[in-house]
């Protein structure tokens, strides 16, 4: 029993750590990437090739996600030996992975809308530094504050399908009252969030730039 209580503790552990790699290097990643074309004079090279600015955004997004794809699949040997252990179901590890990819896909839309806001400003290294811990942390304790002192199960609930943390939460220890499908929720709701988020970012790089 201790062992399968050290597996599964260690697979929590690794998968939270995963976590807050994937949110920081999609945002690394992408919150620069308009802000370098614009120093260098390249973004408008972009336009006149006839790209929309969708377009441009989704490029970037790709890109990024190579980059943070390969060192997520680096980690996934780790979080797959408490599996191969015994401790740990597989489809454990396998949601685990899911909601590291939901995570990376959605900080890097996170990143490019940023980028497309505020390209070329100084004060983007600041605002990683406050946004990560904002979803990561903020949101899930504003959920649990509307949950347990302000009795607003449903509004809590709300907010946690549009954080990234809510899917591993779900694996391990979902909130209190939550419906089985939560980890399918919130993944549906991350998704939803990207594309809004890569929709807007395309959509102000042309407001912008034009």
């Amino acid at each position: 029993v201790n062992l399968v209580w050290f597996e599964g503790t260690a697979q929590m552990v690794l998968a939270y750590a995963a976590l807050y790699y994937s949110c920081i290097a999609g945002l690394v990643i992408t919150v620069d990437s308009l802000g370098r074309e614009k120093r260098e004079g390249t973004l408008g090279l972009l336009f006149l090739t006839g790209l929309s600015g969708g377009e441009i955004i989704l490029g970037k997004w790709m890109v990024g996600a190579l980059r943070v794809g390969y060192g997520l699949l680096a980690a996934g040997p780790a979080l797959a030996v408490c599996f191969a252990l015994g401790g740990v179901e597989g489809m454990t590890v396998v949601q685990v992975m899911i909601g590291l990819l939901v995570a990376v896909a959605f900080s890097m839309a996170l990143g490019v809308w940023i980028a497309a806001v505020a390209a070329g400003s100084e004060r983007l290294g600041g605002i990683v530094t406050l946004i990560v811990p904002l979803f990561l942390m903020g949101m899930p304790a504003v959920s649990w504050w509307l949950r347990d002192e302000w009795n607003a199960p449903v509004v809590a609930l709300t907010l946690d399908l549009f954080s990234p943390a809510t899917p591993i939460r779900a694996v391990f220890h979902p909130p209190p009252g939550a419906p089985a499908s939560l980890f399918i929720d919130a993944v549906l709701g991350n998704l939803a969030t990207t594309l809004a988020l890569l929709w807007l970012a395309g959509r102000t790089l042309e407001r912008n730039w034009h």
